[in-house]
């Protein structure tokens, strides 16, 4: 009966298919349920696996970032980033290892290095991201130490020079003040001697035999007030320039578009020193803003470690699916080695 079922092209018919599913359904689900039992018992023995994730944000000065963030991602790849002791803390036999279970990508559409770890209990799994961002702070410390400096040092020869400006405009504030009283002084002792003089002028007028007498008289005191005419518009100028110094050194916004700068050459020179001077602070107040965290900061985690205190594995239902899957393929295939062998003889004999 089983020679007939084939024909006599070889072809396999559906009685065939009835004949092979209904004597081999026990074989083929006892090889199902033993794969299945054999995985969920397999799966029940592996150990329960904890997972951490962090978003880690590199280095930076100055708001820079110290280093492109792609070197950054394939140094962490390479297996000799990590030190012994990251190695230890993550029970990693080796760096190769462990730069594929951390698998350091860059996140999506961010300047962050996404990076996650699973181990025996969420207190390693997050001690591991711990220890791979403390690896990544010592491989970027001789560089932030170099940038970190080239900003001090900057710093540095700023406030030398405003040093050197308030100097200058301290010394030439105190000159102006002298020669402003020393001006003032000799206004006064020229309007007294002015005052003498036209007295004595008077008297001379009055008398007609002394008559050149009071003639080059006239001539000294009219040469005296034009001397105390240039001592009074010495004495303003004077008097604007230290105001002007003043103002700078009280910090007091100035107008620069005053008629005083547009009348006075030193007021030009005034508001050129002034507004390097403000240029300096500003400078000055921007470099100590960027040597202060946040625009200076060793790498960190953008957002604290996420470590659920739940298993996140194994996947035991999947791994006993699987297993049952293969237990029936291997099922399978042991009816069709058992049903070809079975009708391969008598046709052979």
């Amino acid at each position: 009966m089983n020679e007939r079922s084939y024909d006599s092209d070889g072809e396999i018919s559906l009685v065939d298919v009835y004949r092979f599913i209904k004597e081999g359904w026990k074989t083929f689900a006892l090889a199902a349920a033993l794969g299945g039992i054999i995985g969920a018992g397999l799966s029940y023995r592996m150990p329960d696996q904890f997972s951490a994730t962090g978003l880690i944000r590199p280095a930076q000065v100055s708001d820079v970032p110290l280093e492109d963030i792609n070197v950054l991602v394939e140094k962490m790849r390479s297996p000799t980033f990590f030190t012994a002791k990251t190695l230890e803390a993550c029970g990693s036999a080796d760096g190769k290892q462990l730069s594929d279970a951390i698998n350091a990508s860059i996140s999506r559409q961010s300047v962050f290095i996404s990076v996650s770890y699973r181990s025996g209990s969420s207190q390693l799994s997050r001690d591991c991201l711990q220890a791979v961002l403390s690896d990544v702070n010592e491989n970027q410390a001789e560089l932030m130490a170099a940038r970190s400096k080239s900003v001090e040092d900057d710093l540095k020869a700023s406030k030398k020079l405003l040093a050197y400006t308030d100097i200058k405009q301290r010394n030439e504030l105190e000159l102006t003040q002298n020669g402003l009283e020393l001006a003032e002084q000799e206004l006064a002792d020229a309007k007294t001697v002015l005052g003498r003089l036209e007295a004595a002028a008077a008297r001379l007028t009055q008398d007609d035999d002394h008559s050149l007498e009071s003639s080059m008289l006239l001539s000294v005191v009219l040469s005296k007030k034009a001397d105390i005419r240039s001592l009074e518009s010495s004495i303003q100028d004077l008097g604007k320039r230290l105001n002007l110094l003043q103002s700078s050194q009280e910090d007091i916004s100035l107008d620069f578009d005053s008629e005083v700068y547009q009348s006075d050459k030193k007021g030009v020179l005034l508001k050129d020193q002034e507004k390097k001077s403000r240029t300096l602070r500003a400078r000055i107040s921007e470099l100590e803003r960027d040597l202060l965290p946040p625009a200076t900061e060793a790498a960190k985690f953008a957002t604290p470690i996420y470590a659920p205190e739940y298993a996140v594995g194994p996947r035991r239902m999947m791994f006993t699916v699987v297993a049952l899957l293969f237990g029936a393929l291997a099922g399978l295939g042991l009816l069709l080695v058992r049903h070809l062998a079975r009708h391969a003889v008598p046709r052979l004999g």
